[in-house]
């Protein structure tokens, strides 16, 4: 599960998941500090991954992902926060607050 912002330059992802991504040395990434969503100098590595979309992939072509430079962060309270670049760059994001949920289109 990850949480989805609009105003996120970027998608952070929780270091904890690095190395089911093939990325078991993500501290080699281009170290950044981050800033905003209540963090204030939180470290993080900038690395390319995959992102995959399960329900995307069962309906449309999606089967390699997308490829992104993610920002990969030790303690991040989330699995992944998606911003601009891995999401909002790709899909229109529709917001459905009554349903809290997120729907994706190409």
């Amino acid at each position: 599960l990850a949480l989805a912002d609009s105003g996120l330059p970027y998608t952070l992802i929780n270091a904890a998941w690095a190395k089911q991504l093939g990325l078991p040395r993500y501290y080699d990434g281009v170290r950044v500090e981050v800033n905003g969503l209540g963090f204030i100098g939180l470290v993080g590595y900038v690395n390319e991954t995959t992102i995959r979309f399960p329900a995307l992939h069962q309906q449309q072509d999606d089967h390699e992902g997308l490829k992104v430079n993610a920002v990969f962060v030790r303690d991040l309270p989330e699995a992944a926060i998606l911003g601009y670049a891995g999401l909002f760059e790709h899909f229109r994001v529709v917001f459905c607050s009554f349903s809290q949920r997120l729907v994706l289109c190409r």
